[in-house]
């Protein structure tokens, strides 16, 4: 025994010389000061305290969630109350029924936006016969305007009409206007001589005639025809 703690002994002292070796190593590489001492005092000596009180502290506020969590839960199972097997299959059919009307609402709209886009494409087709029906007409009058023009009794009744007063050449043509031949008066006026033709128009002198003037000017220039 006694050799044991003598042994003990020597190592404790080994022990101490090594440290104190080490120290006066540091103080005189001067890298030990009382500054620096008391810095690694500080940081080694409260650390196991600060860290158990954290510790605790955490683990307190990590109950204290579980056991908020778990009142909050078990509350609300009270407020609901057990479902019996009745209810949950009641609870299923609601569920089906709303989204068997959402079905049926949006089945509802579809159709109806297929009857909007139906009812659109009869508008367009309506609106493609009429245009396609004012094109044939067009075609048609123009057509025979030209054969009108070509044949030899248009010919001598613009000749006619050329030989006439202004005045009264602009009655025959306030004539057809009357009678709604305004396409045989604009043929007539584009198949005279310029000239005789501008100075019927300007005998349309007249508040309602100038209004009848512009129509068959229009319909002249609309036919590339400037009377002078």
């Amino acid at each position: 025994m006694r050799a044991f703690f003598t042994a003990l002994i020597i190592l404790i002292l080994i022990n101490l010389i090594a440290v104190g070796s080490g120290i006066a190593w540091l103080a005189a590489t001067d890298r030990l000061s009382q500054q620096r001492v008391e810095e690694a005092v500080a940081i080694f000596t409260p650390t196991i305290a600060q860290e158990e009180a954290e510790a605790a502290a955490a683990a307190e506020q990590a109950e204290q969630a579980a056991a908020k969590q778990a009142e909050a839960l078990r509350l609300a199972e009270v407020a609901d109350g057990p479902k019996t097997l009745e209810q949950r299959l009641a609870e299923s059919r609601r569920v089906d029924e709303v989204t068997a009307q959402r079905v049926e609402r949006l089945k509802r709209e579809r159709a109806d936006i297929l009857r909007q886009i139906e009812a659109a494409k009869a508008v367009i087709e309506k609106q493609r016969e009429q245009i396609a029906a004012r094109e044939q007409a067009f075609e048609q009058r123009v057509a025979e305007f030209r054969a009108q023009r070509e044949s030899e009794d248009f010919k001598q009744a613009v000749s006619m009409l050329e030989q006439l007063k202004p005045q009264q050449a602009k009655q025959v043509l306030q004539d057809f206007l009357a009678t709604g031949n305004n396409d045989q008066a604009v043929a007539y006026l584009a198949a005279m001589n310029q000239r005789k033709a501008g100075a019927v128009l300007r005998e349309f002198k007249q508040a309602e005639e100038l209004d009848q003037a512009r129509t068959l000017i229009e319909a002249l220039r609309k036919q590339g025809v400037f009377p002078s």
